[in-house]
């Protein structure tokens, strides 16, 4: 165990995909109001039901003390409230989270505000909400003090717009100094997982995502993140699909299918996607599938441990390209962004291409 613990990277010595890391500097989040992140949900609430859907707006709150101050300002046990998506404390989010309140009266939800939150709506809806269920996440984010050179700052940001970024894990996955990383590695070591739901799947995520970026560095290394090689499958953009290739027996037929992958590729309608280990048939053959499993070989007892608790093996494009993205100079050393991401990825990986924070 000792040798993977030496093997295991920091996520600052992960590939940039325009090879160097970024000279300039900027400070991220001098107060809550430069990170503003907004959940967009994608559908609306059906406007019947047993569960009352709640758009909140909250100042310097996580997730998990957000939903213990609705159930405790509603007088519900916190097991009666659901949030699809995790967001950060030091922040301005805007997040949806679902109350089971059986019956149609009317509920006061005034209780819920005080100075750092804010019900922005509601409505009743027959299901509750399940985690992973907005569709994405709108950011706006200033960065302060910028110190470095403007031309070569937009000349990242303006590759990123056209292109997209490596769609890592972001830092906030591996927990303070990488802790989660250790505590996994703990579990793996035992052979036991955590009894408790919420860190046994905080570890497995930890494990799975560890494996996922260090194989997304290597096809960087490579200069194969955003190009098929044989074997690879493909991530639908801003959806959890993917395909793999039908092939052909027909060379003709095989041409136009590569032909129709790479053209989507460079428009970023679809993303070769890499895999987030666990239990299952590698979706990747050929030579995408040797590629993984040359990375992953020094971590077999992670692979194991993954494969043993019967974590479910899914996929995750490499890399992404954001929507509504643009960028400006609010004055000689403030940039301020704006762009939408899919749900689970990272704004801070988008940044790390551009810019240290």
């Amino acid at each position: 165990m000792s040798e993977e613990l030496d093997l295991i990277p920091h996520i600052e010595r992960l590939a940039y995909a325009v090879g160097d890391a970024p000279k300039a500097t900027a400070q991220l989040k001098t107060k809550p109001e430069d990170f503003v992140v907004e959940e967009i949900l994608g559908f609306s609430p059906s406007g019947e039901g047993e569960h009352i859907y709640i758009h909140v707006k909250a100042i310097d709150y996580n997730t998990e003390y957000l939903l213990s101050h609705i159930a405790r300002s509603l007088g519900v046990p916190k097991k009666s409230v659901v949030y699809s998506g995790l967001k950060d404390r030091y922040a301005v989010a805007s997040q949806w989270f679902s109350v089971h309140l059986p019956g149609n009266e009317q509920v006061d939800l005034t209780p819920i505000n005080n100075d750092n939150v804010t019900v922005l709506e509601s409505a009743r809806n027959l299901k509750k909400l399940r985690r992973g269920a907005h569709k994405a996440n709108r950011f706006t984010i200033r960065l302060r003090s910028v110190d470095g050179d403007k031309e070569s700052i937009n000349a990242r940001l303006e590759s990123i717009q056209k292109q997209g970024f490596p769609n890592y894990f972001g830092p906030q996955r591996f927990g303070r100094n990488e802790n989660n990383i250790t505590d996994a590695l703990a579990s793996v070591a035992s052979g036991r997982s955590p009894k408790k739901r919420f860190q046994r799947s905080i570890e497995f995520s930890t494990l799975r995502s560890l494996l996922f970026n260090l194989s997304l560095s290597e096809r960087i290394k490579e200069g194969a993140w955003k190009d098929a090689l044989p074997g690879d499958v493909f991530a639908l953009s801003g959806t959890e699909s993917f395909f793999v290739p039908k092939g052909a027996e027909n060379g003709e037929n095989e041409a136009s299918e590569k032909d129709s992958i790479d053209s989507r590729l460079a428009s970023g309608d679809i993303a070769v996607a890499g895999v987030l280990y666990g239990d299952g048939t590698l979706p990747q053959t050929d030579v995408a599938a040797e590629k993984l499993l040359e990375v992953f070989r020094p971590y077999a007892s992670i692979m194991e441990f993954l494969t043993s608790q019967r974590v479910a093996i899914s996929v995750r494009p490499f890399s992404v390209l954001p929507k509504e993205f643009s960028y400006v100079w609010e004055d000689v050393d403030t940039l301020i962004l704006s762009f939408s991401l899919p749900k689970g990825v990272f704004a801070t990986s988008l940044l790390r291409e551009c810019i240290n924070c």
